[in-house]
């Protein structure tokens, strides 16, 4: 065989790589394209989400970009990407998110508010129970800070099981009802115990709204809203000892407890008349398995008590 045959022979076969190679590559995009999976992408691309609809064409395609959700006024892309059903959170009034990140914003003042009371009320406390004002701290606020903790985790896990809204209206009826104990608390140790609880179990809104942000609100528009919600726990500590430096010093301390009690209470109210579940898994073939109950009365007590 001549060089020249050689020649044409590896030119052709080359070629012929060339051309398979770009057919599996066509129809490796091809899959792609069809496999691309819309309602958990946002999930596993976290990082690296095209907000951009221009950009979306380059990095989806035009099949892909077509299909694609985007905002009222059409300049950002909707991550996730809601679903058709009215009932998806994502798909609610503006009004009605807003509602929903006011409750749980509130809700979030509470366990540092509450942890902080022991601040302005450590003289008044240690005279009260005959002891020193190191163990007051040692007993109460340092326990009480340090549950705050491992009470955001245990809500963590019980949030993903059973959803937002029971756990976030359990966790605030039984820090009311501890608090009340920390207000009519006839020795340090029922006072130790209540305030210890009612920190375990209030810290439930500080990680709340991480769930109920990103339920509620597009890519694009939750680092705004996780301001407004951090805003709350942000300024609660400071709060209660500015208020309450004042009162201690002309009232018993009791009042203290007594006023983050009547505050709980109308958080509670809030959530119980006027917060809704944002968990909604569209991953699911039906993300509401069970029905959705024709009164809304049925509805409330089922989403508050189950």
């Amino acid at each position: 065989m001549s060089s020249t045959d050689l020649k044409n022979v590896i030119t052709n076969s080359v070629e012929e790589v060339d051309s398979t190679s770009e057919k599996i590559i066509g129809r490796d995009a091809v899959l792609s394209v069809c496999e691309l999976d819309l309602v958990s992408y946002h999930e596993h691309n976290a990082g690296r989400l095209v907000v951009d609809p221009e950009e979306a064409k380059i990095e989806f395609g035009e099949d892909v970009a077509k299909k694609l959700k985007l905002s009222r006024d059409g300049t950002k892309v909707l991550w996730p990407q809601p679903s058709d059903d009215p009932e998806d959170p994502q798909n609610w009034s503006d009004f009605r998110k807003n509602i929903q990140l006011f409750i749980v914003t509130l809700a979030a003042i509470v366990p540092d508010f509450d942890s902080a009371i022991g601040i302005p009320d450590v003289f008044a406390l240690a005279a009260q129970y005959d002891t020193t004002t190191g163990v007051i701290n040692n007993l109460t606020t340092n326990w009480s800070i340090f549950l705050l903790g491992w009470g955001g985790l245990l809500a963590v896990m019980l949030m993903r099981r059973f959803g937002r809204l029971p756990i976030l209206f359990w966790s605030q009826v039984l820090t009311v009802g501890f608090l009340v104990g920390c207000t009519f608390a006839p020795n340090l140790n029922t006072f130790t115990a209540m305030r210890c609880l009612s920190s375990f179990f209030g810290t439930c809104p500080q990680v709340t709204g991480l769930y109920v942000v990103t339920d509620l609100f597009p890519f694009h528009m939750q680092a705004r809203k996780l301001n407004l919600w951090t805003m709350g726990f942000i300024i609660s500590p400071f709060l209660s000892p500015f208020v309450f430096g004042f009162l201690v010093a002309r009232a018993d301390w009791r009042w203290t407890y007594g006023i983050a009690s009547i505050y709980s209470v109308v958080v509670v109210c809030l959530i119980t008349f006027f917060a809704d579940e944002t968990m909604f898994d569209r991953k699911l073939p039906n993300p509401r398995p069970i029905p959705l109950p024709s009164s809304r009365l049925r509805y409330r007590i089922e989403t508050l008590l189950e």
